[in-house]
């Protein structure tokens, strides 16, 4: 099995250029350039965590026949920032990162960063829409410590109430994806496995 694990614009390692556009297509195209430059064989996995979640909802959209099944792992509906986070949003770097650092919010990006694409893209993003136009096995899962965005929007129960059957819900009642790495992975390889079973073993 091969695993691709890029960091989106203006995280991990990669630049944000100020002059490029940031649009959810501009997002989606640094995604569909990244999978071809590196001759990625379709259909594949694709699995997703926060924003990245909608760049790779909306990625499946444009393409489903290129995603064998989707993951979305701490993906909100809506990307609407807790009451402190807002306030540490007009707080500059890099007392901004101290702080978050301090608190326990978890960040990937620098502020530049995060403000740019919340306010032009995520913002306006309607996961609770989108999600479920999705054709293909989805798994979303949830934790207890998803704590940026308004918890009501990690868990729409207009989305649960509503799912189709291609739809997957998993709660993850303790931070395994950080203490337990192994067991998260498993837990995710046994789902790709019922989604599509001619995943190679």
């Amino acid at each position: 099995m091969r695993v691709v694990a890029p960091d989106m614009r203006g995280h991990g390692l990669s630049d944000d250029p100020e002059e490029l556009a940031c649009t959810m297509d501009s997002l989606v195209d640094d995604l569909e350039l990244v999978l071809d430059r590196l001759d990625v064989q379709r259909p594949f996995y694709l699995i997703a965590h926060s924003f990245g979640g909608a760049i790779a909802t909306e990625y499946t959209l444009r393409h489903p026949e290129s995603v064998s099944g989707l993951v979305l792992v701490g993906v909100p509906t809506r990307f609407i920032l807790l009451k402190i986070v807002q306030r540490l949003m007009v707080i500059p770097d890099p007392v901004f990162s101290w702080i978050a650092r301090q608190i326990k919010v978890a960040l990937f990006a620098p502020q530049r960063t995060l403000k740019r694409m919340l306010h032009s893209v995520l913002i306006s993003w309607r996961g609770d829409e989108r999600v479920q136009l999705l054709r293909v096995p989805t798994l979303v899962v949830l934790g207890q410590r998803d704590n940026v965005f308004q918890r009501e929007r990690y868990e729409d129960e207009r989305i649960r109430s509503s799912s189709r059957s291609h739809l997957t819900w998993y709660n993850l009642s303790v931070p395994m994806l950080s203490t337990v790495p192994s067991a998260a992975s498993w837990s995710l390889r046994d789902w790709m496995g019922k989604a599509a079973p001619a995943l190679p073993r």
